[in-house]
């Protein structure tokens, strides 16, 4: 529980822990005594609901809280066993509104815990002390967020950051977000072109609402009665329009410090992704239920006057629908699902995606986690064939920035480009895509960076954790680890310290031509302990008159006998510098070794590449890096190979076929910030080995717009791995980093500021596609309603969705407001 404040170590820019966000700092600041004691619990309250019946047809919602405590390391905090189950809210339905009546008890003890603090034992310093503790945020989904905010997240105010200064406007059915402008600087030269929405931006950035400034704007909020009885009269309470989309008072501000928190609940960023992706991939196949570019999207378009190329053709009776430049063609759709098709992941990494290709050339079925690994890794390389260069880039943008965000080592100042960052892409998103497209969980992308600051890494703070476990639930996220870790053997040198679980069958091989290479290697990467021996060998050679160029060729050939003869009198001499680790390595490894065909390092699975072929998952990809930090080398793994040293000590090594990466070369491009390779290509074909747990593993996709032999190559992100920097006494470690994927390692975030052009918005090359007459006529006669904020009814259904109702709501543009302004803040130069 001290971990957080007397092991992390606080680096200035950097942010890996909840402890390192701004939020955190500023509750210390407000609060010293709670923060002088490190024993002192911040906690996350979280809850959703899920079907606790095998059979999903079932209606049945139950609803857990869980607090989960913030002091320890992510790798426990996120951990099942640290959770606490504090409630469980009874089905059949959803509490709603009504969350509050059973938070009651929490929050009291909450209240308790915080000013009067509970008696507890220290077992580590072997004393009583009293314990405080505070929530200091809510993580769930975004119905969830209405519930314990208090803030309908659905009409024409959505915006639970924005609040009353959300941009949005009523269209044929829907609402949309778009407006985006608004967030560039007064003087970009965005806000005066008119082909977004046909008017000149001239709104400032909405305002930062505090927590002061919301507890004003409830006071006035009418006590209703709560219960979903039929013969409750406040059950569908119509709000009025001076109390915006409150249609509560939250209970969490009976907690003193509540108002003064800097971030109360959270976005999950897992169900924003989820969203966005299916917008884009729905759009792009065309799919009949999840494409946004409709009848009613083109009609959109005619009543903004924008995109007259897009607008719906009347020709013979009929009315034809322009082909899109950001919608792909059968032929190109059924590409697209063939690329989907032959994408095979990393054992462990992600779910066999290609199962989620339908008949009528669609994605469907996919989970939260498909979603996010198909819009981080798969998507940038499977558009890369199609669209115009515009539109292409800026969804490969568009999916980097999700990259980034979701990266578990964040830095401030990449943060603070990517506010500007994301705005830029959502404004070339709005020239690009229909209104449609813009719903509310594409506009709160706009809002992700500014809370990575605040509360610090967003694997910390969104829904995987929770909802992959729920414990006493069988489900394939909770089932017992696949790729489990053998226990690390502990010797004085990390060369003998294995954490590999070998798989399957073995057989013997011999080095042969080989024993002098690995030797080699292993002495010349070993670690610290054999420099003092290196350098010693070299100044003795320098000693006997050899040239310079010559130094590293010789000492290749002699330093293994040298090294073995002067282990060998250490140890004769009794010597302690002869340790058994050293005079175990100065005697070289068995020529025989076990050869093994898989095996499982720091909990990843590796597999050769011959037996990997017949697998559904791809597990033979693998890198390393240089010398240089900026070299990176790709290949395939071919054997997995087991070395017996004296002393029952063991290394064990993979030997890999590496393919040619010179960046003076044509064997490797770099394109869109992603790398293709020629896999025909080899490199250091008298230098395969590496040492198992410096492999790094990657995966492969078919670079279609290259040619057959070109494979674009994705580093694997796996979810249990920490990049944590620790205190030890005088000593700063690194916790196990292996396989993690940092924000720096990833490519800069530099969206380019270049707007699609609208003369390329339709294929001239596709035949539109025809449309009923009547229907259209129908679609065209009928006028957007008009929004009415008095009858909005924030109900939900019983699963957490959202329905509507009838009841007009109003339009967000009025005579008085259309071009205004309509905020105070001067701060409008604060992205730029």
């Amino acid at each position: 529980m001290r971990w957080h404040k007397e092991v992390r170590k606080d680096e200035n820019g950097v942010l890996r822990h909840p402890a390192d966000g701004r939020a955190w700092k500023h509750f210390d600041d407000l609060y010293p005594k709670f923060a002088d004691d490190s024993r002192s619990v911040r906690l996350g309250l979280s809850s959703d609901g899920f079907n606790p019946f095998s059979n999903m047809t079932t209606t049945h919602s139950m609803w857990p809280v869980i607090l989960m405590p913030y002091n320890m390391p992510p790798w426990c905090t996120m951990h099942k066993s640290n959770y606490l189950l504090s409630l469980l809210i009874p089905g059949p339905k959803s509490p709603g509104k009504d969350f509050d009546v059973f938070l009651r008890p929490l929050v009291d003890e909450l209240k308790v815990l915080w000013r009067d603090g509970v008696e507890a034992y220290d077992g580590y310093l072997k004393a009583p002390f009293t314990l405080y503790a505070a929530v200091i945020w809510t993580i769930s989904d975004f119905p969830a967020y209405a519930y314990l905010s208090g803030w309908s997240t659905m009409g024409k105010l959505a915006c639970p950051i924005c609040l009353e200064d959300t941009r949005s406007n009523r269209i044929r059915g829907k609402q949309c977000y778009t407006g985006h402008r608004c967030f560039l600087s007064k003087t970009h030269r965005w806000r005066k072109n008119l082909e977004f929405d046909g008017k000149q931006e001239k709104r400032q950035r909405p305002r930062q609402f505090t927590g002061d400034d919301i507890l004003r704007q409830v006071a006035d909020i009418p006590t209703c009665t709560t219960g979903k009885a039929p013969s409750n009269e406040d059950r569908k309470r119509k709000r009025g329009s001076d109390e915006l989309n409150w249609s509560k008072k939250s209970i969490l501000f009976e907690l003193p410090y509540w108002s003064k928190l800097l971030v109360r609940h959270n976005l999950d960023v897992m169900h924003i992704e989820k969203n966005v992706c299916d917008n884009i991939v729905g759009t792009l196949l065309n799919d009949p239920v999840k494409s946004k570019d409709t009848t009613k999207a083109r009609l959109d378009l005619e009543d903004l006057n924008i995109r007259k190329e897009q607008w719906l053709k009347e020709r013979n009776g009929r009315y034809e629908k322009p082909h899109a430049n950001f919608t792909l063609t059968k032929d190109e759709c059924v590409e697209f699902c063939k690329f989907i098709k032959s994408v095979r992941l990393p054992d462990g990494y992600a779910s066999n995606i290609s199962r989620c290709v339908t008949d009528h050339n669609t994605l469907g079925g996919m989970k939260t986690h498909d979603c996010h690994v198909l819009l981080q890794k798969i998507l940038p390389v499977a558009i890369l064939p199609f669209l115009n260069k515009d539109i292409r880039e800026t969804l490969i943008e568009f999916c980097q920035f999700f990259q980034k965000i979701c990266s578990k080592t964040l830095y401030a100042k990449e943060l603070e480009d990517m506010k500007t960052g994301i705005v830029i892409i959502l404004c070339k998103l709005e020239k690009i895509f229909p209104p449609a497209f813009f719903t509310i969980m594409v506009h709160l992308c706009v809002h992700l960076p500014e809370e990575a600051l605040l509360g610090g890494p967003v694997s910390q703070r969104w829904m995987f954790g929770i909802e992959r476990r729920m414990d006493d639930i069988e489900t394939r996220f909770n089932r017992a680890e696949r790729n489990w870790d053998v226990t690390t053997t502990k010797h004085e040198m990390d060369l003998f310290n294995n954490k590999v679980r070998t798989l399957g069958a073995s057989k013997f091989g011999q080095l042969g031509e080989y024993l002098e290479v690995v030797q080699w290697y292993i002495y010349n990467n070993c670690g610290v302990e054999l420099d003092s021996y290196l350098k010693e060998h070299k100044e003795a050679l320098s000693s006997r008159g050899i040239r310079e160029a010559n130094l590293d060729t010789i000492q290749r050939q002699e330093f293994p006998f040298w090294f073995k003869n002067k282990m060998a009198l250490l140890r004769v001499n009794g010597d302690p510098r002869a340790t058994d680790d050293l005079y175990a390595l100065s005697q070289f490894p068995d020529d025989r070794y076990t050869s093994w065909q898989s095996c499982i390092v720091h909990g990843v699975r590796f597999r050769c590449k011959e037996r990997d072929d017949k697998f559904t998952t791809q597990c033979s990809g693998v890198s390393v890096g240089g010398e240089d930090e900026a070299m990176i080398y790709y290949g395939v793994l071919l054997e997995v190979l087991e070395l017996d040293f004296i002393l029952g000590r063991k290394v064990f090594m993979f030997r890999c076929k590496w393919y040619n990466t010179d960046p003076k070369g044509k064997r490797m491009v770099v394109n869109h910030k992603l790398t293709s390779i020629d896999i025909t290509s080899k490199w250091y074909v008298d230098e395969p080995f590496i040492f198992a747990n410096q492999a790094q593993q990657v995966f492969y996709l078919n670079d279609y717009a290259r040619g057959k032999n070109w494979m674009v190559v994705q580093k694997v992100h796996h979810r249990n791995i920490y990049d944590i920097l620790e205190h030890d006494e005088d000593e700063v470690l690194m916790n196990d980093i292996f396989q993690e994927e940092e924000s720096s390692e990833l490519p800069p975030f530099q969206p380019t500021e270049e707007l699609p052009e609208t003369s390329l918005a339709v294929r001239n090359d596709v035949e539109p596609e025809t449309l009923p007459y009547e229907e259209v006529l129908a679609m065209r006669n009928v006028n957007a309603p008009v929004d009415d904020l008095e009858s909005i009814d924030d109900e939900y259904d019983d699963v957490g969705k959202v329905f509507f109702n009838n009841e007009p709501v109003l339009d967000f543009e009025t005579e008085h407001d259309s071009d205004e302004p309509n905020c105070n803040s001067d701060d409008d130069d604060s992205l730029a």
